[in-house]
């Protein structure tokens, strides 16, 4: 389940290969994996974020 500012009416992920059960911390959203990537190359990211990619997945990610 997500809660707070990530999904303020709550939210179901599906996370495989996760072994903790609770992933707390600020939530970095990005829109595209390629931003993502970008943003670690540059050194954007601190230990303890949590890397959110939007619109990635096996239907999210086709491209019409």
């Amino acid at each position: 389940m997500l809660r707070g500012n990530l999904a303020p009416e709550g939210s179901v992920a599906k996370i495989t290969g996760v072994k903790k059960r609770r992933i707390t911390g600020p939530a970095r959203i990005f829109e595209s994996e390629e931003v993502c990537l970008d943003v670690i190359l540059a050194g954007g990211i601190q230990p303890g974020d949590v890397l959110v990619i939007r619109y990635e997945g096996p239907r999210a990610g086709r491209h019409a």
